[in-house]
């Protein structure tokens, strides 16, 4: 059986219970504009900020868009996990076409990680599904008019399996994750040769678990995911051949974070979430962080999040313009710390975030399930707008909309 975790679907028979009043109940979607929509907390401006350009309405199983748009030649590109998965296209004007459903015999299912375009082809991952055994996701690439095909399907007891995450290109190949066991890093050429570059081996010596997006930096790819020698999470850099290095391992709540995801870079320095820790109690095991890291191995706490900023991060930071911008699974409007269940019915939906490198913080926008609601994907930067997507929310099966900073 398929986990729930984060990053998994868990919209089901209820018919994305957290936005409805009961399973049998009515089905009106939740919130009226609430005041605060659109304004910044710290400084409150009289501009909306927000648009929702798309709701996904279930049309051929066409749901919950978990991992971020990219684009090309100005127009969107993005996944959805709902039934097995779609691929699609999308205009900044919100008109949607799926490419690909997924789901047919050989083809992977629900891709989770963000497309990656490379040589004018996209490149993505698929959780389970693929050849053979079936079980363990594979990569598949597909063209901007739909042609799809899987390059590769993982083995059982030989590969690292069930990537999550997306692709990261180095040198003309692409490096992603496995998140079976303690997980492990691959590489991949866009003919489909796959290599192990590095199986994680768990705390305390290593890190462990999937990572969302790797980085890469001066030719070394960086990471942040689980494990390290407390079991808080660990930052690590790895080499194409192998050479890997646990850089920082996390201490968590009440002095640090804990389970941190994706880094981001902003001049020399790396930026990240995690998804609980910090000194903010409120939630159970803190509200998680906005950290800061230095090659030299500094690490700081530049905030600390409370349930009314959002919680329970999920997504990698974005730079633009000098500030980095996030989104949060929960939290917001009404508080709360719980993603996408029957117990987060009636609390916050998720924010989007701004912060300096200073730490100084806004919540650019609180959802509150008609524009969307629990977002989990990085933010995309594309003509001076960052775009979005969230699991939930608009007609029920999730929205893709627009910040405009």
């Amino acid at each position: 059986m398929k986990g729930l975790d984060f990053g998994r679907k868990l919209l089901c028979s209820c018919v994305a219970a957290s936005l409805l009043a009961s399973c049998g109940g009515s089905q009106t979607v939740l919130g009226a504009p609430a005041a605060m929509a659109g304004q910044l907390v710290s400084q409150r401006s009289s501009t909306d900020v927000f648009e929702m350009i798309y709701g996904f309405t279930d049309q051929h199983n066409d749901q919950q868009p978990i991992a971020a748009v990219t684009s090309r030649n100005g127009v969107l590109y993005g996944t959805t996990v709902g039934g097995g998965g779609t691929i699609y296209k999308l205009t900044t004007g919100g008109t949607e076409t799926v490419l690909h459903k997924f789901g047919h015999e050989g083809d992977v299912d629900d891709p989770e990680g963000n497309l990656l375009l490379l040589g004018g082809t996209f490149y993505g991952t698929g959780y389970v599904g693929g050849a053979g055994q079936g079980c363990c996701g594979g990569v598949f690439s597909i063209t901007p008019s739909g042609q799809e095909r899987v390059i590769y399907s993982f083995k059982e007891h030989s590969d690292v399996l069930s990537p999550r995450g997306g692709l990261t290109p180095l040198n003309g190949k692409m490096y992603g994750s496995g998140s079976d066991g303690n997980g492990g890093i691959f590489e991949i050429t866009t003919a489909g040769k796959e290599r192990i570059v590095h199986r994680f081996q768990g705390a305390p010596h290593d890190a462990a678990g999937d990572v969302k997006n790797l980085l890469v930096y001066k030719g070394v790819l960086y990471g942040a995911t689980g494990g390290g020698a407390h079991n808080h999470g660990a930052i690590f850099s790895l080499t194409p051949s192998g050479s890997e290095h646990i850089l920082y391992s996390f201490r968590g709540s009440p002095k640090d974070g804990e389970g941190p995801n994706s880094l981001t870079m902003l001049n020399g320095v790396f930026y990240g979430t995690t998804s609980s820790g910090g000194s903010n109690k409120t939630c159970e095991g803190g509200c998680g962080t906005v950290f800061s890291f230095t090659l030299t191995g500094k690490e700081a706490i530049l905030h600390n999040f409370s349930p009314t900023d959002g919680t329970r991060s999920v997504a990698a930071l974005v730079p633009y313009n000098g500030y980095l911008y996030g989104t949060m699974c929960a939290g917001g409007t009404y508080g709360g710390n719980i993603c996408y269940d029957r117990a987060s019915y009636g609390t916050g939906k998720g924010t989007v975030f701004r912060i300096s490198t200073t730490g100084q913080f806004a919540v650019l926008h609180y959802f509150e399930g008609y524009d969307g609601a629990f977002p989990v994907a990085p933010l995309y930067v594309l003509n001076g707008a960052l775009y979005g997507t969230a699991q939930a929310g608009g007609d029920l099966w999730g929205t893709v909309f627009r910040i405009n900073p």
